[in-house]
């Protein structure tokens, strides 16, 4: 606000506008800032480069309760591949995300993540 008071104060046509900012100006409480702190930086290391094979599911099975979710799944993921998870709710896209995660164990078979392989 105080900027364009500074720059229009001279102008004829701008008269109205300034003299209102001026008295909302004076209306305000000035406040004062504080000392600003340090910006917080992040360095991470970089990644060791995958292995040609990324993720292997083999005979993988998960359920919950009754239900199975997935029953002698077999997959690979290698180096490059773009994946898209998508499906209806309740189809398991986060219980398969949270495998891979290895938040998660599966209920049989087997799930090999690494970089070396």
């Amino acid at each position: 606000m105080q900027a364009f008071i500074e720059r229009f104060r001279a102008t004829a046509s701008k008269a109205r506008q300034v003299q209102s900012r001026v008295k909302l100006l004076e209306k305000e409480e000035i406040v004062q800032v504080r000392e600003e702190r340090a910006t917080v930086r992040f360095r991470f290391p970089e990644a060791p480069r995958s292995g040609r094979e990324v993720a292997r599911l083999d005979r993988v099975s998960k359920g919950y309760g009754g239900r199975s979710v997935y029953r002698d799944l077999s997959a690979q993921v290698l180096r490059a591949d773009r994946i898209a998870v998508i499906g209806l709710n309740g189809a398991g896209k986060t219980t398969l995300l949270k495998l891979l995660a290895q938040e998660i164990a599966p209920d049989e078979g087997t799930l090999a993540l690494g970089t070396t392989w």
